[in-house]
C-alpha cells in the first residue's frame, strides 16, 4: 500500500553517494588529525577526533545501506532520516563492516561501542576546556583536558578507529550495493515498538516456522505478510503443501 506520508528530505541516489563519500572522507581526515594530535601529546583532542571519525564511518554505512532501498517511499526515507539521528544505530553501523569480516573481534570492539552509546566516554566539552572539579581527592582541583584522557587510552581509541575506518571504507566504496526487497523496506520502516510487538508474539514465530517449512525462510517477508494478514484478518499458518489454516 503506498504511503500517505511525505518524505522529510527528498533523496536521490546522487545525493546519497555524495553524502557517503563526504562522510568517509571526513572520517579519514579526522583520523589523520588524531594521529598528529596524539604525536604532539594532545591526548583528549586526539581521543575526540577518534570518536568523531567512528561516528562518520557509521553515517557512511547508513547512507550506503540507503542506496539499496526504495528512496521514493516516504516511510523508508523518514526512517532513514530518523536512524541518522539515532546515536546507537549510527555507532553500531560503524563497526558492522569490521565484524562482518572478522566476527571474532566482537568481544574486543563492542565494549568501546557500548561505552559510546551509554555516554561513558569523556564529554566533548571536557576534552577541550579546563574546569574546576569540586570533588577532587583533596578538595576542589583544576582539571585540564589531558587530565581526563591518558596517552594509553587515546592510543587504544585511535587503533580501534583506524580498524573501523579501514573496513568501513572498503565496505561503502567497494562492496556492490545490496538491493533491498519490498518486504525488507517495509520492516526497515516499521517503528521499533511495532516490530518488537510482532517478534514478542509466539503466534508470529509459529507463522514464521510454517513459512520456513514451505521454503520461504526470509524473516522480513514473514514479518510483512504476518502484519498484513493480521490487519486484514486473513492470517493463516501454512502447512507443508503451502496451503494455510487459520492461526486462531
Amino acid at each position: 500500500m503506498p504511503s500517505k506520508n511525505k518524505p522529510s528530505i527528498p533523496l536521490s541516489s546522487k545525493l546519497l553517494r555524495r553524502y557517503r563519500d563526504a562522510a568517509i572522507d571526513n572520517a579519514r581526515e579526522l583520523l589523520y588529525e588524531a594521529t598528529l594530535l596524539l604525536s604532539h601529546n594532545h591526548y583528549a583532542r586526539a581521543y575526540h577526533s577518534c570518536i568523531a571519525a567512528i561516528e562518520e564511518v557509521g553515517t557512511a554505512v547508513q547512507v550506503f545501506d540507503a542506496l539499496g532501498r526504495n528512496i521514493h517511499d516516504a516511510d523508508v526515507v523518514n526512517r532513514f532520516v530518523l536512524n541518522l539521528d539515532d546515536y546507537g544505530r549510527k555507532v553500531t553501523a560503524a563497526v558492522f563492516p569490521w565484524l562482518l569480516v572478522v566476527p571474532d573481534k566482537r568481544s574486543h570492539a563492542m565494549p568501546y561501542i557500548s561505552a559510546m552509546i551509554k555516554g561513558q566516554s569523556v564529554p566533548r566539552d571536557q576534552a577541550m576546556r579546563t574546569r574546576i572539579d569540586p570533588n577532587g581527592p583533596t578538595g576542589p582541583q583544576i582539571n585540564t583536558p589531558n587530565f581526563r584522557v591518558t596517552y594509553t587510552a587515546a592510543e587504544e581509541w585511535l587503533a580501534l578507529a583506524k580498524e573501523i575506518y579501514a573496513h568501513g571504507e572498503t565496505y561503502v566504496l567497494c562492496t556492490p550495493t545490496k538491493i533491498r526487497t519490498k518486504a525488507e523496506d517495509e520492516v526497515f520502516a516499521m517503528k521499533s515498538a511495532a516490530l518488537i510487538a510482532v517478534t514478542n508474539n509466539p503466534e508470529f514465530w509459529e507463522y514464521y516456522i510454517s513459512c520456513m517449512k514451505t521454503g520461504n525462510a526470509t524473516f522480513e517477508a514473514a514479518v510483512s505478510e504476518y502484519v498484513r494478514g493480521q490487519a486484514a484478518g486473513t492470517l493463516a499458518v501454512k502447512d507443508e503443501y503451502g496451503s494455510g489454516r487459520d492461526s486462531a
